[in-house]
Order: structure tokens, then sequence, then C-alpha cells
């Protein structure tokens, strides 16, 4: 997903079956993009997540499979929400918040929607038969809070803010392709201007390593104007 690499903020990729070696490294979101089909080993580590705050966003039908059959009420266990199957309907949806249309333009059969229900509040609702059905939501548990699309559209925007409400680090809001560790970061830009960038701890020197320039000392955080599909890669030393 393009998204997740525009939201400002790094993340690592895992499979299913790495969920209880990195339950305690500190992620505060969990994004499932397909975990349609899960064990019930899987099924038991992915509900250990629902706590201490997280926030874990899902897809299409997680949960859907089993080893034993097919299940929504195994999907509305997991995530929280109530569902509605429907024969088949356009991956495509309109964010209520905006206006902006997002997903893509295939028909897909057999998919689930959002039911109305008590917390559940509406992000997107869908286009042609689905166009008064909620085709993604987000709904606050103690503890936890679930987000859920049918469709492949949640903005790098609204990854951005659910990030930010699970206390994740924005390094940079310009919506540019960021990646980021402990010494290093690299910004792509997708358009021409000032970058502000922002480091979860102040660092001694900042150097853009393919200029050799140091663009800030003693900071957590520093401002650079780049061209549009520029590069900058910079170094980051620790006090």
């Amino acid at each position: 997903m393009e998204a997740l690499y525009r939201t400002g903020a790094p993340f690592d990729w895992y499979l299913i079956d790495d969920l209880d070696a990195i339950r305690d490294k500190g992620y505060k979101v969990f994004v499932f993009l397909d975990c349609f089909y899960l064990t019930a080993d899987q099924l038991r580590a992915v509900e250990s997540l629902r706590s201490q705050n997280r926030t874990l966003v899902w897809f299409y039908a997680p949960g859907y499979a089993s080893q034993e059959d097919l299940s929504v009420a195994r999907m509305e266990a997991l995530t929280g929400f109530a569902f509605e199957p429907v024969a088949e309907g356009t991956l495509q949806g309109t964010l209520n918040a905006t206006g902006e249309a997002v997903g893509i333009a295939k028909r897909q059969k057999s998919l689930c929607v959002v039911r109305g229900g008590e917390g559940v509040c509406g992000l997107a609702h869908g286009v042609d038969k689905l166009k008064e059905k909620t085709v993604m939501a987000l709904k606050r548990h103690p503890g936890w809070t679930s987000v859920f699309s049918a469709i492949p559209g949640v903005t790098a925007d609204q990854l951005r803010t659910l990030y930010r409400e699970a206390g994740v680090h924005i390094y940079c809001d310009s919506g540019d392709v960021l990646s980021a560790n402990e010494a290093w970061l690299m910004l792509h830009t997708r358009a021409a201007g000032k970058r502000h960038v922002t480091l979860p701890k102040a660092c001694k020197i900042i150097t853009e390593i393919t200029t050799e320039k140091i663009v800030a000392e003693n900071a957590n955080a520093f401002s650079i104007d780049r061209p549009k599909h520029s590069t900058a890669v910079f170094l980051l030393e620790g006090k």
C-alpha cells in the first residue's frame, strides 16, 4: 500500500506468525492487510493485541476463514464490528469527512459492510449499490481501537491521524515517502518545496550525506528545501 510509505512514520513488515515475537516491542498500530485465513493459534495471537491502547486496522475479511469453516461471526468477534454480508460491490468509497473518492474500480463478489451500532463511527460510504452502506469505520473499545475497511482505500492522511491518536511519532506530514531508524532518515519528495522534519529525540549532528552538508546541530528538528522527485538521506548522530 502506497499510503503506508507516505504517512511520515516508518513501519515494519511481519508475517502473522511473527506476532508472538513482536507483541512486546512497543508497536502502537497494527495493520492487517490480508489476514482472511487464520488458524486457531494465529487468531489467539491477534486477539492478544487488543490491549495497551493499540490501534488495529483490518481489511476486507479478517479471520473469515479457518481450518474448519467460513464465519462472519468470527470476523465480528475479532474486530468488534457487526457486519452485513453483500453478494457483490465495487471496491470504492467516498470519505465522509472530505468527500474524497478512495479505493479501486473493481467489482468484488462477496464482501462485508459495517452495520451501525453504539460507538461505530462511519469513515466512508460505498458507491453504486453500496452508496448507503458503510465500507469503512472506526470503533473505540476499552484499551484498544478497531478500524475496518471493506475496500483498499485507507489514505495516508487517515493513517497519519490514527497514528497520532495512538501516540506514534510523525517525522513529517508532507505526504512524501519516508523511512527512518535511530541512525538514518530518508525522504523522497513528491513535489518541490520546504520540508520540516521532527525527530523523536535530539541529535548532536544531522548531516545530509549526498551533499555532506550539516543541516542541524543539537536539534530534534530541521527544515530543508527540496526539488520535486528528489531523495535526501540524513545521518543522525546521537548525543
